[in-house]
């Protein structure tokens, strides 16, 4: 029986916890839509060292993907720091989605399927977040290096420090020092 080694999770999210582990989900899939066939399956945790998606479909056929970490950010078919994997999926047509995430850190997997619009919308809000939250970041730095400037209180000094490392941190969230550097 191939559902023999899953077992069902109620969890929203579900993980395996730290350290070097597989973890499988397996979910059926199928467009109830009448107007289009191409949908977005979304990992939304960007640090996976290996992501793989087979997709089995009603006629026994499989179609796999492989990315993650490991292989070089040009690799992934989405400019965006999580994983997306673009699915065709025909009217009526159900869809069996199997997933294979690897990772040396927490592994979980939070996931989302959009179809063009909504995932156009979700690259657009997060990068509207993501240059608020680096703006507002950088002008607290400047007003506390002018601060300091000013004043030579080291407090200043040592809040920049304490700055540069949520501006660092943020940067490394958001997959952008992996996808520029």
């Amino acid at each position: 029986k191939p559902d023999a080694p899953f077992i069902q999770s109620n969890d929203v999210n579900p993980g395996a916890g730290y350290g070097q582990q597989n973890l499988w989900v397996r979910f059926s899939f199928r467009n109830l839509s009448t107007e289009e066939s191409n949908f977005f399956l979304e990992a939304e945790y960007g640090f996976y060292d290996e992501i793989e998606i087979f997709v089995v479909r009603s006629d026994g056929s499989i179609e796999t993907r492989l990315t993650g970490d490991k292989f070089e950010f040009g690799h992934r078919k989405f400019d965006k720091y999580t994983f997306v994997f673009p699915l065709s999926v025909a009217f009526s047509e159900t869809v069996a989605i199997y997933l294979r995430g690897t990772s040396e850190e927490l592994t979980f997997f939070p996931l989302h399927i959009h179809n063009k619009n909504s995932i156009q919308s979700t690259v657009t809000e997060i990068d509207r977040i993501a240059i608020g939250m680096t703006c507002a970041i950088l002008i607290m730095l400047l007003y506390n290096l002018g601060l300091f400037l000013t004043s030579r209180d080291t407090r200043y000094f040592l809040f920049i420090f304490y700055g540069l490392a949520h501006y660092f941190l943020l940067f490394t969230y958001l997959g952008l020092s992996y996808q520029y550097f």
